[in-house]
C-alpha cells in the first residue's frame, strides 16, 4: 500500500513536470516565430525600400539610398547581421555631388564622414577637407565643427 501511494504520487510529479516541459516550450517556439517574423518584417521592409530607391533618381533618394548601404542592409530573412556597401554608397553620394541644389552640403559632410571614416592617407584626407570647406560655405554647420576639429588635429 505504502509503495502504491508512493508511486501514484511519483506518476503525478512526472505528469506535471511533464507538463511544464511543454508549455515552456510551446513558449519558447512561440517567441522564436515571433523573432523570425519580425526579422522577415524587417528583411522584407529594406529591400522595398532599397527597390523604390533604386527607381527614383532625385538627389534626395540617392542620398537616402547611399545612407541605408552605408548604415547595412539585412543579410537575409532569418539573418540578423546587416552588411554595409561602401563602394556603392561612395558612388551614389558621387552622383548626388554632381547636381547642385540644397541636398549638396549635406551630401558632401556624409561624402567627407565616408573619406575619413576610411582613408587615411593626405589625398583624402585633403579631398574630404575640400568637400567641408565648400559646405560650411554654404553655411552647413556640421561640416564647418567638423572642418574645426581636423584643424584642431592638425590635418588641415
Amino acid at each position: 500500500m505504502l509503495l502504491g501511494t508512493l508511486m501514484a504520487k511519483i506518476k503525478m510529479r512526472l505528469a506535471s513536470t511533464a507538463a511544464i516541459i511543454a508549455v515552456l516550450s510551446c513558449s519558447a517556439v512561440q517567441a522564436q516565430d515571433a523573432a523570425t517574423a519580425e526579422l522577415q518584417a524587417r528583411y522584407r521592409a529594406a529591400t522595398a525600400k532599397m527597390v523604390e530607391l533604386k527607381q527614383r533618381t532625385d538627389p534626395s533618394a540617392l542620398l537616402e539610398h547611399a545612407q541605408l548601404l552605408q548604415d547595412g542592409i539585412p543579410v537575409s530573412e532569418v539573418n540578423p547581421l546587416k552588411a554595409r556597401r561602401l563602394e556603392e554608397a561612395e558612388r551614389l553620394y558621387d552622383q548626388a555631388l554632381a547636381m547642385p541644389g540644397a541636398h549638396w552640403p549635406s551630401a558632401a559632410v556624409r561624402r567627407a564622414k565616408l573619406i575619413l571614416s576610411r582613408d587615411k592617407d593626405q589625398p583624402s584626407i585633403q579631398k574630404a577637407m575640400d568637400l567641408l570647406r565648400r559646405a560650411a560655405a554654404l553655411q552647413n554647420h556640421e561640416a564647418a565643427f567638423l572642418l574645426a576639429g581636423l584643424m584642431e588635429a592638425g590635418l588641415g
